[in-house]
């Protein structure tokens, strides 16, 4: 929940007030010329449905979450234009619901991102904001996956130490009761020859 919602706060915080650096970042400001001839309002629109499709990945039931996304994942594949590949992409991005797949959501934004001149401005932002959220999050289940590997050789190590401390152990109690064994054979042989002398002693006349 925490990953699917700086994600989206992330996203949210740089279409939101992003619009100046936009401009900026891209030439679209003193006259430069940008990579494509921007349409603010179509821009705006595309804006709005890219996040209505996030906020209902982070609010739908598994079920609807399960259902747009392979509503989108179809389209990307039968219409596979800018805006449908990236929203697929987003979806496969965004943590959180059962579709989501860092791993190919990094490779559709690396060919998008491909060929820049062919987004909107605002859609290169979304997808390099999505695509440094994918890798960090790629990043850290790579490491979790390090630490649990080392964890299980750890732990593998911790029971073959005790595995052999164990056998150790039960070596040196055969040992010990084979000890015992043997010096109360001893014992009973003493206290045998003993009561024979005693005997003895007690009867001179018994023949020996």
């Amino acid at each position: 929940m925490r990953e699917r919602l700086l994600c989206s706060g992330a996203l949210a915080a740089l279409l939101l007030t992003g619009g100046c650096s936009l401009v900026e970042d891209y030439g679209l400001d003193h006259g430069k010329p940008g990579p494509v001839q921007r349409d603010t309002g179509r821009e705006a629109a595309l804006v709005a449905d890219y996040l209505k499709t996030l906020e209902f990945l982070t609010q739908g039931t598994p079920a609807e979450q399960a259902e747009l996304a392979a509503d989108v994942r179809r389209l990307a594949a039968a219409d596979p234009t800018i805006f449908n590949r990236l929203r697929h992409a987003l979806v496969l991005a965004m943590p959180g619901h059962g579709a989501s797949n860092p791993v190919a959501a990094r490779d559709a934004l690396d060919a998008l991102l491909a060929a820049p001149e062919l987004l909107l401005p605002a859609e290169v932002a979304i997808a390099n904001v999505m695509l440094h959220e994918v890798n960090a999050r790629i990043a850290l289940e790579i490491e979790n996956q390090r630490l649990a590997a080392g964890s299980t050789r750890q732990e593998q190590s911790q029971v073959q130490t005790l595995t052999r401390r164990l056998q150790a152990q039960t070596a040196e109690n055969a040992r010990l009761r084979q000890e015992l064994t043997e010096a109360l054979a001893k014992l009973e042989a003493v206290a045998t020859l003993e009561r024979d002398i005693a005997e003895r002693r007690n009867n001179p006349d018994r023949s020996p």
